[in-house]
């Protein structure tokens, strides 16, 4: 939670600074970090003056004015100003040689922000990193799909359901490793995408996920108040769903969201527990990245219908891949219980391509033997 240690960030920072002079290889990080902590506090004017100042500083030690990590946060703070011509203007000196190519994709990322803020769409759209450069580091994710967001808001590009799979990957990484705030910025993002795209089920999955990381933040900073506006705008938008042909396979291939929700209220009902439509249902679920959410309603569903050996193997395949400590605990019980001898070699295939995924080769050979 950084903007919720922002003053602790900045003590750090300038008891450091107070160490050191400009003179030192280190002062322009450490400058650069104070600034983030004014930025993350809201303090827009002083973050700006004391650039000035650290800049002074490096010509009255005889340095250049800095053009990378400094100037990149200096611009950030322009941006969250307000003062967006100049922003893009100071664009033009970054200029970080021996900061490799992490700083370039840094760079990159401000121009597209910059350039979408000064209704530049085109070259925003050109100089935005790819999705698979970015996902390597946590630290530009939030850029990123800030940027993004401009596109979409712009019509510069499609607010499509691969571009919700990206954001959703995003915040469960930010998650598994900890960095709450920006995974409930995130989540918000990802949420108003959905709603976006008429799609407020999606929505509801990103609002499901911020409760728990609230309580985790050591300052809300408004975050409690944005969730509920958040709420109240899905319960608005939910509608009942119609109901799909999930023989037409074409239709539900491209529209998963759809797909996924209107066949997990079906299917959660008992409206619909048809092998085909749970097949269709689990596709769309693995199209999204949602097949840990599909496992729980699939477990529900095996929990109701033990003797179904077709849920049974889909509970079994799911849970194979997201909880295979469980799997190998569950799946013994199954072969003690007659079953045809195709039904039993499903369940085998199951558990062997467990160790197989596993690189158990002795474990895989035994069970196909």
């Amino acid at each position: 939670d950084g903007p919720g240690y922002y003053q602790q960030r900045l003590d750090v920072a300038e008891e450091s600074l107070a160490k050191i002079d400009a003179s030192w290889p280190c002062y322009t990080c450490i400058a650069a970090e104070k600034l983030t902590a004014l930025n993350d506090a809201g303090l827009y004017q002083q973050a700006l003056e004391f650039s000035a100042h650290a800049n002074a500083e490096l010509l009255r030690h005889q340095q250049e004015p800095d053009t990378g990590k400094l100037l990149l946060n200096t611009i950030d703070t322009l941006l969250l100003d307000g003062q967006y011509p100049l922003a893009y203007e100071q664009t033009k000196r970054l200029d970080s040689p021996r900061s490799g190519d992490s700083f370039i994709t840094e760079t990159h990322l401000i121009q597209a922000r910059t350039a979408i803020l000064t209704n530049r769409l085109e070259q925003a759209v050109d100089i935005l990193p790819a999705f698979a450069l970015i996902e390597r580091t946590h630290a530009m994710y939030t850029d990123w799909c800030e940027a993004t967001m401009g596109l979409v808001q712009h019509q510069a590009i499609e607010n499509t359901w691969q571009l919700g799979v990206q954001f959703f990957t995003l915040i469960n990484k930010l998650l598994s490793n900890g960095v709450v705030r920006k995974a409930i910025q995130l989540a918000f993002w990802h949420a108003e995408l959905a709603l976006l795209r008429n799609a407020p089920q999606i929505a509801q999955l990103s609002a499901d996920l911020i409760p728990p990381q609230l309580e985790k933040l050591a300052q809300d900073l408004g975050a409690k108040a944005q969730y509920q506006a958040l709420l109240t705008t899905i319960t608005t938008c939910l509608q009942p769903q119609d109901d799909i042909d999930i023989n037409d396979t074409q239709w539900c291939e491209a529209h998963p969201e759809q797909t996924y929700t209107i066949l997990s209220t079906a299917i959660s009902t008992g409206k619909d527990n048809s092998e085909s439509s749970i097949e269709a249902y689990l596709h769309s679920a693995e199209q999204l990245q949602l097949e840990q959410h599909a496992l729980q309603l699939i477990k529900k569903l095996h929990q109701q219908t033990p003797d179904n050996i077709d849920i049974t193997l889909h509970y079994f395949h799911l849970l194979q891949q997201h909880e295979p400590e469980q799997f190998i605990n569950d799946y013994p019980a199954y072969l003690t219980q007659p079953l045809s001898v195709e039904d039993r070699c499903r369940i085998l295939w199951t558990v062997a391509n467990h160790y197989q995924t596993h690189g158990d080769t002795t474990q895989t050979t035994a069970i196909l033997n």
